[in-house]
């Protein structure tokens, strides 16, 4: 089985489990890029199937499987040993375990080398990958370990039909591929109807390539050139040694509508028109970005896999990501949207905004683009008083007066621009009267402006979110200043729950004053600061000083009167519900539901239970119970039913294929239990951690997940004794690229007015900085602002708050302030490696030649100052084994770097 432990995947950047690494039986993750289709490979099967345009409700009820499946596909191997050939034909394993972005499986050994397929989409996280996350391609990544005492001649080909079992065109393009020189294979055609292409790649720089039939590849590991669907890659690999062969598999489709309609002309061409002609193209593109897009999403999984919560939490913050693949939507001119998954609608914005903050702390040009989609769309000033409501649908009609999402191929196709006077959804015919789908444009507005301090898009779009926001006071019920009477996402008109648009109003209003504030629109900041301060003392008298607060109203859907706290801890906004009646709402909603069992305990909607329910339960305190809470829905969706976690229902039932586009909410609660926040436009770092009793005050190695480039956050509010002072919390921040920071807001968990703060990036001390305290209750903070704005990179922050003085803790900082040192000229695989930092922050050891070119980093992570040693397994972090050679061995640490020759043993 797999081996979770860092280095144990012999040729791969993941880690193994030692049972069962993430979900097995899955039937396989979705492999693509955002909005462009995917394929699915199930190992146990050896299938592959292919869904090159995302359909109606992202499924028919059905796995992709049974309509989708390639007529002939898998991967094969060819194994020479000596004088004995051994070949396996459409290999298959139960040992397989999927991970979102990424899919793996061990196969059996055939004569003595054994064989891993990773397999994963473009999924690479930042600003400067929109075009590759949004290419319509996927990679099989098959290392080869020859584990036997004499060379090996290996070869792996992969194999894909493009027509279906039910003989049905897949990628596009001609039915049989041609080959396209020795490692491609074509499935040529043109802007109508498509094209595939398939390539093959290896590391060794010895191997040779065939494409086309499968020819005589069982007995000399070679295809036959000319038609097929087969490209291979083949070479000698030595005695104890490891290769990998690198396969991509990308299309270039278009949707056709037939016959064409007055609103939909015929056609609907993908985002990645824009950057590719056709599949060769992406192809290319894919396999000269190999490296960087295996590093890209497989870091995902890594870093996601890395830190100290819970294995099944973190499994499921990555399996929840399925609707980025499955149900993205991306037009050539723009309009972005999410299919809601269960029924056939693209759009849904009260859903899919839950969903937002993945896409926008990673790939915030995609959502920039949906947020300019709602906007256009929204409602006009010559509609009156429905001047500024947001829709709830962008598909679903062949006309502009009737609401129908039967048709199944009109529901490919996304509204045009500015089209404002559509019908939205047939369950309720009107959804003007829904302000929760206005609050969650303000959310992604603001969500937006925090992940990217973008004024000019801001700017652009500032009219549209002025009228969003106003239509929520023009809906208000006279004599209040909530929209007491509206109806919301919680759709059923007898179950319905008034609390909820009124607690997410709140939110949005404040959300509203702070964006205000940044453009400099004071009018607007104070119209709406007045708002919410008239509003929040409303809510608490009609809502939550009721007894009944958490459990009012319908009982379906009792977890949306606690939301709005919800989103405002999530977003650094004040508490606008009072402690007291927080607490009730939580504790009537936990007496509620933790006496049930099985389904019963997620409420009727899943997901806004995690997230509404278990977040408001993060931001009082009681992360035990929060996790408890996203523990009930992993057991019913992830453990009971693997087969359909890519496919999770709205409702409670885990035996359907729904792929409901909410699921990435989740995401949340990660940045609520870590208390997380990078706000890129205000140059302010937010750190208040929950955490759950089970992980010891510490959180280790957590992901902070920001657009301009990941970070890690190590923290402990263990209290220690220093000198004659005590100190509450410590952490250590890193990010992969320069973050701009002049504020620190912390959480306080000190008892004294003037709490003592030790600053230090990249091993230099920062004083002059001021610490104010504000808030009270659950929102007591400490907001530090540093006398300059400091780049936080990788070599870390490093902030120590004491219940007291620092003043012995400077001078102890000051007297350990002696250069970094490194022990030992000898190091190898057992041997035990000495080396000493002066302050405590990030230390990172590297392995280079001679001439400086780096084979590999065996060592990263938080450290204090002084003296340590580890036992080195041999291998870099990335699991290469390192051979033996005369080597530089560097450390670099926030105190300094040094370095020293030394000779690696066997």
């Amino acid at each position: 089985m797999f081996d979770r432990r860092e280095g144990s995947f012999l040729c791969f950047t993941l880690c193994f489990a030692g049972s069962v690494w993430a979900l097995a039986g899955t039937t396989g993750t979705p492999l693509g890029g955002i909005g462009t289709g995917y394929l699915v490979y199930n190992a146990k099967t050896g299938l592959i199937a292919a869904v090159t345009k995302v359909m109606p409700a992202a499924s028919t009820d059905e796995s992709e499987f049974n309509k989708h499946t390639s007529s002939s596909c898998g991967l094969h191997f060819y194994v020479k040993n000596g004088e004995t050939v051994s070949f396996k034909e459409k290999a298959t394993t139960n040992e397989e375990n999927a991970v979102v972005p990424v899919y793996a499986a061990h196969y059996p050994a055939v004569e003595g080398v054994a064989f891993i397929d990773t397999s994963y989409g473009p999924i690479v996280s930042g600003l400067a990958y929109d075009k590759m996350a949004h290419s319509p391609m996927a990679f099989f990544d098959v290392c080869a370990t020859n584990t036997n005492s004499s060379d090996c001649e290996v070869a792996v080909a992969l194999e894909f039909s493009n027509v279906s079992t039910q003989n049905k065109n897949l990628l596009g393009g001609a039915d049989v591929g041609t080959s396209d020189g020795d490692n491609a294979i074509s499935w040529n055609g043109d802007n109508t109807i498509g094209s595939g292409y398939m390539m093959a790649g290896c590391e060794n720089s010895s191997a040779t390539f065939s494409s086309g039939a499968k020819g005589t590849f069982t007995a000399t590991g070679t295809l036959a050139s000319g038609s097929g669907n087969l490209v291979a890659a083949k070479c000698v690999i030595p005695a104890g040694g490891s290769t990998r062969f690198r396969f991509v598999i990308a299309w270039w489709s278009r949707w056709v509508l037939t016959p064409p309609s007055a609103i939909k002309p015929g056609e609907e061409d993908h985002w990645y028109h824009n950057f590719y002609a056709n599949a060769k193209e992406v192809a290319t593109y894919g396999m000269q970005n190999y490296e960087l897009i295996r590093t890209g999403a497989t870091g995902i999984v890594k870093r996601t896999m890395a830190s100290n919560f819970p294995e099944w939490y973190k499994e499921r913050l990555l399996n929840n990501l399925y609707p980025l693949i499955h149900n993205s939507v991306s037009a050539k001119d723009g309009r972005t949207g999410y299919w809601e998954g269960q029924y056939a609608i693209i759009g849904t914005i009260d859903q899919n905004e839950h969903a937002g903050l993945w896409y926008a702390f990673n790939w915030p040009q995609n959502q920039w683009r949906e947020l300019q989609f709602w906007a256009r769309s929204s409602h006009k000033a010559d509609e009156g008083d429905l001047l500024g409501q947001i829709h709830h649908d962008f598909n679903g009609t062949t006309s502009l007066s009737t609401w129908d999402y039967s048709n199944t191929d009109i529901n490919r196709f996304l509204y045009p621009w500015d089209n404002s006077t559509h019908p939205d959804y047939s369950y309720q015919s009107n959804t003007t009267n829904w302000m929760d789908l206005n609050c969650m444009f303000l959310f992604k507005a603001y969500e937006l402006t925090l992940a990217t301090g973008n004024k000019d898009s801001l700017s652009a779009y500032w009219p549209y979110i002025k009228n969003t926001a106003n239509r929520i006071i023009v809906f208000c019920t006279p004599g209040t200043h909530l929209p007491t009477t509206s109806l919301s996402s919680y759709d059923s008109p007898s179950a319905q729950n008034y609390t909820y648009p009124s607690a997410v109003a709140l939110t949005a209003w404040y959300a509203v004053a702070e964006m205000a504030k940044w453009l400099g629109d004071a009018e607007t900041e104070k119209k709406y600061s007045d708002w919410y301060t008239a509003a929040r003392a409303d809510f608490a008298a009609t809502y939550a000083n009721l007894s009944s607060f958490g459990n009012a109203g319908d009982q379906n859907h009792p977890e949306g009167d606690v939301a709005g706290y919800s989103w405002a801890r999530y977003f650094g906004f004040p508490a606008n519900i009072d402690s007291m009646n927080i607490v009730k709402g939580c504790d009537n909603l936990w007496n509620k539901y933790s006496g049930l069992s099985g389904v019963s305990r997620l409420g009727l909607w899943h997901f806004y239970q995690f997230d509404h329910f278990g977040g408001a339960l993060t931001a009082i305190g009681q992360a035990d119970k929060a996790l408890e809470v996203h523990k009930w829905d992993y057991e019913y969706f992830h453990q009971a039913s693997p087969a359909f976690v890519f496919w999770q229902d709205l409702w409670n039932s885990n035996t359907v294929y729904r792929s409901y586009g909410t699921a990435p909410t989740v995401w949340r609660s990660h940045f609520q239990f870590t208390g997380t926040l990078v706000d890129n436009a205000n140059n302010r770092l937010w750190i208040r951690p929950s955490i759950p009793a089970s992980m010891n005050k510490t959180i280790a190695n957590a992901p902070i997940v920001n657009p301009n480039g990941w970070g890690t956050l190590h923290y402990t509010d263990s209290t220690v004794s220093v000198g004659t002072s005590t100190r509450t919390q410590s952490m250590t921040v890193t990010f992969d690229s320069l973050i701009t920071i002049k504020e620190i807001v912390l959480k306080n968990n000190t008892t004294v007015e003037n709490p003592g703060i030790f600053i230090m990036n990249d091993g230099v001390r920062i004083e002059g900085s001021t610490a104010a305290l504000e808030g009270s209750g659950f929102e007591k903070n400490i907001r530090i602002t540093l006398p300059s704005p400091i780049q936080v990179g990788p070599a870390g922050l490093v902030i120590q708050v004491f219940n007291g003085d620092v003043s012995v803790y400077n001078s102890r900082f000051s007297s350990l302030r002696s250069p970094p040192a490194l022990t030992g000229a000898r190091i190898g695989k057992g041997i035990s490696i000495g080396y000493s930092v002066p302050v405590p922050g990030v230390a990172t050891l590297d392995v280079l030649l001679l001439n400086g070119a780096k084979i590999g980093t065996i060592l990263k992570g938080p450290v204090t100052a002084g003296s340590h040693s580890f036992i080195w397994n041999g291998t870099t972090l990335q699991g290469t084994r390192v051979n033996p050679n005369l080597a530089i061995l560097r450390l670099t640490c926030a105190g300094g770097s040094i370095s020293r020759t030394v000779f690696i043993t066997q």
